[in-house]
């Protein structure tokens, strides 16, 4: 069985500058999230903490595919009733 091979272990400051984090927003979410080691008062992170924290970032999406093709084609019948109606002549005033 091959041991396990040690992957680059990052320091706060160079894992920070990595992910485009500032130390401290990184330190407080690897220590909430549990991807990173500590020894003392030293934070470090493997590739692979880097990777998890990376994707925990990642944001959900708001609305699906489907919800946006449907509001644009809604967004088309409303323009198109907006055209229509700005089309219309007005009617004369005192005219019943």
């Amino acid at each position: 069985m091959t041991p396990p091979v040690l992957e680059t272990i990052y320091t706060l400051e160079e894992a920070a500058e990595r992910l485009r984090l500032s130390k401290n927003a990184l330190a407080r979410l690897a220590r909430r999230t549990g991807h990173c080691s500590v020894a003392g008062r030293t934070v470090l992170f493997s590739d692979s903490d880097l990777l998890a924290i990376w994707q925990g970032m990642r944001v959900e999406p708001t609305r699906s595919v489907e919800t946006v093709k449907s509001t644009l084609k809604s967004e088309r019948e409303i323009h198109q009733r907006a055209k229509e109606f700005l089309a219309k002549k007005p009617k004369a005033r005192g005219a019943k």
